[in-house]
């Protein structure tokens, strides 16, 4: 037995009305929560929407989301109710053009369906060409184009027209715009991060979020067996819920496990990313420059041993990078399980599987001088000092010599909610020993990358750091 289990193996935690006990462990490396029955049929319900689904609305543009496509292209994906086995024809289209013009720009859509989790709708999905649209700041940089949009079929009818501020790749000249970073969500439990989220956002009062990342765990769809079963409205009722937020900027994703079911059929369509446009042979990695931040996305899901395809491929996407740094000068890594981690909980987690990763992985973030690696898949926020080989280089952010690790897994998701940390780890610099909800800013300057935790609960910041490159 490993020394903190054989440390806690009678040891019964008590969170409320919830007993955990450390001898019992599930499959992901957690010690499995022991909930009354009632609670843990509540929990269920609550964590998988109601039996039998609810069906959709009639709303003729469902779940629309926006990702970047390519140094000048924004694409737009929604879903249509209609079923494709009507015999009827269809005729997507998006309209767009610069905000407060006419809508004078057309381009037609791509519709498809797939059958897996018995998703029995239409999947509609266009690129829209942004060099059309002038830059709001025409004497400056940088570049911030404003548009206005609007998405839906001719023979079923449109969805609202929608507003999206897209910002350019160069850093901006001083703190302002920011990313939000979420993992393992979910709704409902969800909700409260995506409300906090949307108040974040241009016209929202609390500041400036201009795009949704996620390092995985998107929806918990969590139905599994044949392609019988139905899990595809989990995805619905998920794509519905966060439109609120990215309909207006750009939603960027990692696939984690809780979308690996029928062959990650669902986050493949619901979620066409960009992997061509970076070299990637790949939907399941790929990278973009926003904001002055080198963003690239990667699949803990799939092979990343050296000389495999993935391996390979990040490489040279971090050499390619850390060639860029004085138009892009940070270097970002999101994937889903975490290099660095001490939960208790999931001890299994933070030491056989990272101590995995970390031999595959570790040397080419140090290498290529990657500033910050964030993960979900604890439902927990910790975060590292620089670290290299388990041991922190230094307790400050200035200057880094090594990459940051931060867990960012506590969006939503109450499965095996997480407030244990082990004790005396010396490369931790802070974690959040509760179980609330929560999500990380992320605010990129010149010669600084802030940091901002923040509780959905309260909209209150509960953890900052920032790294200084001087």
């Amino acid at each position: 037995m490993k020394p903190f289990l054989a440390t806690f193996a009678t040891l019964l935690l008590v969170f409320g009305t919830t007993r955990v006990s450390t001898h019992d462990l599930v499959g992901g490396g957690c010690l499995l929560a022991r909930f009354p029955d009632d609670l843990l049929q509540q929990l269920k319900q609550e964590s998988n929407f109601l039996y039998p689904p609810s069906p959709p609305s009639h709303a003729p543009v469902q779940g629309l989301h926006l990702a970047l496509e390519g140094s000048e292209g924004l694409r737009v994906t929604w879903m249509n109710p209609a079923r494709p086995s009507i015999g009827g024809k269809f005729y997507p289209q998006c309209m767009f053009g610069p905000e407060g013009s006419n809508l004078s720009h057309v381009v037609s859509a791509h519709f498809y369906t797939y059958t897996a989790g018995m998703f029995a709708h239409v999947l509609n999905t266009a690129v829209l060409d942004l060099s059309v649209i002038p830059c709001v700041n025409k004497t400056s940089s940088p570049c911030v184009k404003a548009l206005a949009y609007q998405c839906g079929d001719k023979a079923f009818g449109f969805g609202d027209v929608l507003h999206a501020n897209i910002q350019d790749k160069v850093v901006p000249l001083t703190p302002g715009p920011q990313f939000a970073v979420i993992g393992d969500m979910g709704v409902p439990h969800g909700l409260k991060t995506i409300d906090s989220i949307a108040s974040r956002m241009s016209g929202g009062g609390l500041g400036e979020v201009e795009m949704l990342l996620h390092a995985g765990d998107i929806t918990y769809a969590n139905h599994y067996g044949t392609k019988t079963h139905n899990n595809s409205y989990v995805w619905v009722e998920y794509m519905n819920a966060l439109q609120s937020v990215v309909g207006k900027v750009p939603y960027m994703t990692a696939p984690g496990n809780h979308e690996a079911q029928f062959e990650f059929a669902a986050y493949l369509n619901w979620l066409p990313m960009p992997n061509k446009a970076s070299s990637s042979d790949s939907p399941f990695w790929f990278s973009f420059d926003y904001l002055g931040v080198h963003v690239l996305s990667f699949s803990t899901e799939h092979d990343f041993t050296p000389n495999s395809t993935q391996h390979r491929w990040i490489e040279q996407d971090l050499k390619r990078a850390n060639g860029n740094r004085a138009r892009v000068p940070w270097l970002v890594v999101i994937g889903h399980r975490p290099l660095y981690c001490s939960s208790l909980i999931c001890w299994e987690r933070c030491h056989d599987e990272a101590t995995t990763f970390r031999s595959n992985l570790e040397e080419l973030l140090y290498q290529y001088r990657v500033d910050a690696m964030i993960t979900g898949h604890n439902h927990q926020y910790e975060r590292s000092y620089p670290v290299y080989l388990g041991k922190a280089t230094q307790k400050n952010y200035i200057n880094p010599q090594a990459p940051v690790y931060i867990v960012d897994g506590a969006a939503g998701n109450p499965e095996l909610n997480d407030p244990t940390f082990e004790p005396g780890v010396e490369w931790r610099g802070n974690d959040e020993p509760s179980m609330a909800t929560g999500f990380l800013l992320m605010t990129p300057s010149q010669s600084q990358l802030k940091f901002d935790y923040v509780l959905s609960d309260t909209d209150k910041v509960f953890d900052s750091f920032t790294i200084v490159r001087k």
